[in-house]
């Protein structure tokens, strides 16, 4: 979502798309949102996967900018659940850039992280597969030793961690 701050028309894309500044304006205010993160799959013995990490977020006034001036928004989209046993993939970063696709990239918004894998149960060992990837806001992960997926600073926080049963 792109809006003016001089002319509060709002330019809002759910594909990517482009945009060309109007005569007239001198900032814009924008908020990029990235896709999030797809969910871990289930062990199919015992506990399900982790949820995929929030899409990360930047939002901002003012931005300086020229009149007749192109811009491309691409929008990003969801990461995939994952298979018996495995992660979630990463959601896909939403980027504002200057000129064509090519250009020059100005505000990137990253993708959420994909969740851990489920736990296969006492027998198991965790592993790297059980934590969420690190993303927007991180995905989460299934066992409670592991430690949390990082999220991207200002874009989002931390995966959340599974409480271990007492």
């Amino acid at each position: 979502d792109v809006c003016s701050s001089d002319f509060n028309q709002p330019f809002v894309f759910a594909n990517t798309g482009q945009f060309v500044v109007p005569d007239g304006i001198t900032t814009i205010d924008y908020l990029l949102i990235a896709g999030g993160g797809g969910g871990g799959g289930s062990n199919p013995n015992e506990k399900g996967g982790g949820g995929g990490g929030a899409g990360g977020y930047l939002y901002g006034t003012g931005y300086p900018v020229g009149p007749n001036q192109l811009y491309t928004v691409s929008i990003g989209s969801g990461g995939s659940g994952g298979p018996a046993g495995a992660r979630g993939s990463n959601g896909v970063n939403t980027i504002l850039s200057a000129g064509n696709t090519a250009n020059a990239v100005i505000l990137t918004a990253i993708g959420g992280g994909g969740g851990g894998a489920g736990f296969g149960g006492s027998g198991n060992v965790p592993s790297a597969v059980h934590s969420g990837h690190a993303g927007g806001s991180g995905g989460g992960n299934v066992k409670g030793n592991l430690p949390a997926a990082a999220g991207t600073p200002g874009q989002g926080s931390a995966g959340g961690v599974a409480a271990e049963p007492a």
